[in-house]
């Protein structure tokens, strides 16, 4: 027990004392009473602790969330709130503080407190591009927070995304307080464009076409052009590409290929060197690349025709070398509706014969053409044959055999072998229904059986649709001097191969500048001529060809009639123009040929005449044109007057020894019947004291005349030539 402190109460304590002691303390208080009497009590004063309260709970925050915060220590607890109990749950909007009275069991009370902060959420955003276009992407960046998940499922600040369609994507955000908030974006996807390009995508070399763009609103070309229209002209197949932007910004491309045909081509056949007066033709083979969706194709020709010609029969006798009734074809109609051909020939009025043919067998001969240039041939002299094809639709044409051989000896079936002039060349003229559709000249002929072919499969002027029917025309030509007396070709085993098909489309059609349409146009300049084609394919391309026809006006010119003395000699050489060229490099092909009326073949020739004589030279090029000139050299004799030329065909020439005066001559011409033929004043011209010019009226026509002239009192009468006037 605590000591006992004595203390004596003043007035004002005595009824009462007031203990602040921090323990359990006795208390002795000793009482007088007014009598003096004194006793003693005492007291324990139990001093009981104060309770230790705590509060415990998350005392860190997020807005928005709430805490449970709980008060231990004590036995009963009345918290700031105003709630009681030991726990309270809390959702401060700031940071707040909160206080618990606690009270023990045994009524002590203390008090304890807590603060409670509240972090803010975390301010998340979203940046990137939120409207693309389909098939792009896009990077989305969320920002305000120290780690982040998505939607997507990925996690970190950025993610790349490439929808398909509209999409929301939503980010959760958390701080470093671990404060959580979401936020989202909606990716806007746009469709693209479709572009479109139109405009015709097939042309023809040299040509152009304009493509047209569609589907945006903007444009950028392959070309560099910003417009939706492009017109382009490429030299070969092109790809040509357009971007195309919408309203949105959206960009797509297509692409169209621009398909370039090629322009057809030809070739031109047929004489093009030609004398002044003569014709020829101008054949053109075309060819295309391009591709003919409907065009005839054979693709196993057959065996149409065939000449065998073993029943050949020729005796001058009968007149079967005239006859050739006996060379009858084998025919084949195919796959056409009908082959007819017929028989080899040629005009009635030429012969042929029989020669040993191919394998021992027989064959025809034929005679040849002297000339060497393919434009003077003559095709009514030719070995001829026809076949017509008929077919539902289309007929051809692909090749054409025969054996064929100018030897150096000649042989008859049962008759003579001589030496023979053999021919050097043969050519071949085609026509289908009347036009010249194929030519061929200077094809060497052989000395022994020789096999020839000839492929048109590839030939379009073969093809035709409807009826066709085809003439050949064979000629052997350009005679080599053998020393022999005849000049003989022979021909065996004629075949010809062909069909029918069902395309209907021409590959190629003409068009000449004349307006003639076909492969062919005959024509007959009078000087250097171009004749143009226009060829059109069956994709409509189009080329144009220039043929050169050169033209030789070869003329020989002697000059004017000469007057001469009695024993003088005089040279005529003509002056030679408007030779062929028939060769650039070689001047000795393009040499000229003489031949005089007094039988030389010199350039110039050298005369005395004794009297007037006429003299010709016909000079020939080496394109065998020809030019025959003429003049008369006149010997002055002893009479009086002398007239010349004579034969003459539209001017005389009247010579006088003795001086004409004005007005004192008279000239009159006579028929053989006595007529008198008046010559106008009009038509006498004084060219000299001693020369008059006679221009013979237009009635006085070739014939025999008597010319009576009478000048300055001097009579001379003689026989006058009249020749054709040109």
């Amino acid at each position: 027990m605590a000591a006992v402190a004595m203390h004596e109460l003043s007035d004002s304590e005595c009824n009462m004392y007031h203990s602040e002691s921090s323990s359990t303390t006795s208390y002795t208080v000793t009482v007088t009473n007014d009598k003096g009497c004194v006793s003693t009590t005492s007291v324990t004063v139990i001093v009981n602790p104060l309770p230790n309260g705590s509060i415990s709970g998350d005392t860190e925050i997020c807005i928005g969330e709430n805490t449970t915060l709980t008060a231990i220590g004590g036995s009963s607890y009345a918290w700031s709130t105003g709630d009681s109990g030991a726990s309270i749950t809390v959702s401060p909007s700031s940071t707040t503080s909160y206080t618990a009275t606690v009270t023990s069991d045994k009524g002590c009370v203390s008090t304890t407190s807590v603060t409670v902060i509240v972090n803010p959420l975390p301010s998340g955003s979203i940046s990137g591009d939120t409207e693309i276009c389909v098939g792009a992407s896009t990077t989305l960046t969320a920002s305000g927070g120290s780690n982040y998940a998505w939607s997507t499922g990925q996690t970190g600040g950025s993610i790349t995304v490439s929808p398909s369609s509209t999409t929301s994507y939503t980010v959760t955000v958390t701080s470093d307080k671990g404060c959580v908030s979401t936020t989202n974006v909606t990716v806007i996807v746009n469709q693209l464009p479709i572009p479109i390009i139109s405009g015709n995508t097939k042309i023809c070399e040299g040509s152009s076409t304009t493509l047209t763009a569609s589907g945006g609103t903007t444009y950028l070309w392959s070309t560099g052009s910003t417009t939706p229209e492009i017109t382009v002209s490429p030299t070969y197949t092109t790809d040509y590409s357009v971007t195309v932007t919408s309203l949105t910004g959206c960009s797509a491309s297509t692409l169209v290929t621009v398909m370039v045909k090629d322009k057809p081509t030809l070739v031109f056949t047929g004489p093009d060197n030609i004398c002044l007066g003569d014709s020829t033709f101008i054949v053109a083979t075309g060819d295309t690349d391009n591709i003919c969706d409907d065009k005839c194709e054979i693709a196993n020709p057959d065996l149409l025709v065939y000449w065998d010609l073993e029943d050949c029969v020729s005796n001058m006798n009968n007149g079967t070398h005239l006859d050739y009734s006996e060379f009858v074809p084998l025919v084949n109609k195919s796959n056409c509706v009908n082959v007819s051909a017929g028989n080899v020939h040629r005009y009635n009025y030429l012969k042929h014969s029989c020669a040993p043919g191919v394998e021992d067998g027989i064959g025809m001969c034929i005679g040849t053409q002297k000339t060497c240039s393919p434009s003077k041939v003559n095709y009514e002299e030719a070995l001829r044959f026809v076949v017509t094809i008929d077919p539902s639709k289309s007929g051809q044409i692909t090749g054409l055999q025969f054996a064929e051989q100018s030897p150096e000896k000649y042989t008859f079936v049962n008759g003579p072998s001589d030496q023979n002039n053999f021919a050097q060349k043969f050519l071949i003229r085609v026509s289908r229904n009347g036009t010249i559709i194929y030519y061929k000249d200077n094809i060497s002929t052989g000395r022994i059986w020789n096999n020839v072919t000839f492929d048109f499969s590839d030939n379009p002027n073969f093809i035709g649709v409807g009826k066709g029917t085809y003439l050949f025309e064979l000629v052997p030509y350009c005679v080599f001097d053998n020393g022999g007396k005849e000049s003989i070709w022979d021909i065996d085993e004629i075949k010809v191969f062909g069909g029918c098909c069902e395309g209907i489309q021409p590959e190629v059609s003409y068009v000449w500048s004349d307006g003639t349409r076909g492969p062919s146009v005959s024509v007959n300049p009078i000087e250097n001529s171009s004749y143009t084609v226009t060829i059109t394919d069956c994709c409509g391309c189009t080329n144009v060809y220039t043929k050169e026809i050169n033209v030789s006006d070869l003329r020989a010119d002697l000059g004017a009639d000469r007057m001469i003395a009695l024993g003088q000699t005089v040279t005529l050489t003509p002056v030679i123009t408007g030779q062929s060229t028939c060769s650039d490099s070689d001047i000795n092909a393009n040499k000229v040929s003489y031949l005089w009326s007094n039988g030389a073949t010199t350039p110039s020739i050298s005369v005395t005449p004794t009297s007037s004589t006429f003299y010709r030279v016909t000079v020939t090029d080496c394109n065998e044109c020809t030019d025959t000139e003429s003049l008369s050299i006149h010997v002055m004799s002893v009479r009086p007057i002398t007239i010349y030329p004579n034969p003459a065909k539209d001017r005389l020439n009247i010579m006088s020894r003795e001086a004409i005066k004005d007005n004192e001559f008279n000239i009159l011409l006579y028929t053989v019947d006595g007529r008198t033929i008046t010559i106008p004043s009009s038509n006498i011209q004084k060219l000299n004291d001693f020369q008059l010019i006679v221009d013979l009226p237009k009635q006085v026509l070739e014939g025999i005349y008597l010319l009576d002239v009478e000048v300055s009192g001097v009579r001379n009468v003689e026989k006058l030539i009249i020749l054709p006037k040109e």
